[in-house]
């Protein structure tokens, strides 16, 4: 009797062993999203070695990392799930970045949204995040410069067209604190639709229209003489 409550009370100590070193884990609301292109959309693969203790999620490309860009598990630092992304360097480091290259369709419409946060307590220089649509060379579809803002999780969303393969890229540097990155997706919206073209006779019609108009003038001279 006394091994068998032994064996239970073992099992029991086990069993909440179990429970409370492997925590209920969250999803992403990315991870929910349907057609969703990005990979690892809300950091929670984690990186190549684990949370917290490498620069660079699973399915990500980093450039110019130094100590604080790395996926953390801050619940206050997080928008949804267990994780997001930390990143900002010192401005004289220069601008860390983090990019996804994606296959998509040539000539569709995408929709890129992602949710992001500033952790700068209040406005100050040497702040800026910028996120871009296939080439770092071009115009951002964001760009935050010296600002406390968004000190909330904001979401950001914009139409993209695809190009058959497109990289999205987030650059950022942070003086006083840092940025994090979270829920990041990428959506087919279908195909681009351009704008229609004004309707241009062709030359029979033209030529027509141009001779009932002189017609028609001729008509009303020969009345006005009469």
């Amino acid at each position: 009797m006394i091994v068998n409550l032994s064996k239970w009370i073992t099992a029991s100590l086990l069993a909440v062993a179990l429970l409370t070193s492997n925590p209920a884990h969250a999803d992403s609301i990315c991870t929910g999203i349907a057609g969703n292109l990005v990979a690892n959309c809300g950091f929670e693969n984690g990186s190549s070695a684990g949370p917290n203790s490498s620069t660079t999620p699973v399915g990500w490309t980093v450039t110019n990392p130094f100590t604080y860009e790395q996926v953390v598990n801050s619940a206050s630092l997080v928008n949804s799930g267990s994780y997001a992304y930390r990143f900002g360097n010192f401005e004289s480091q220069g601008a860390a970045t983090i990019a996804q290259t994606i296959t998509d369709i040539a000539g569709d419409d995408y929709t890129f949204s992602f949710f992001l946060l500033n952790e700068a307590g209040g406005e100050s220089p040497n702040v800026q995040v910028q996120a871009f649509w296939d080439s770092t060379s071009g115009t951002p579809l964001l760009s935050l410069t010296n600002t406390a803002q968004p000190s909330s999780y904001t979401k950001y969303s914009f139409t993209v067209l695809g190009t058959g393969s497109d990289t999205i890229t987030f650059s950022a540097y942070n003086d006083p604190a840092e940025f994090y990155l979270d829920d990041v997706s990428v959506v087919d919206a279908g195909p681009s639709v351009p704008p229609t073209p004004s309707a241009v006779p062709e030359p029979s019609s033209l030529a027509l229209l141009v001779t009932g108009i002189l017609g028609a003038a001729g008509t009303i001279r020969r009345r006005l003489v009469a």
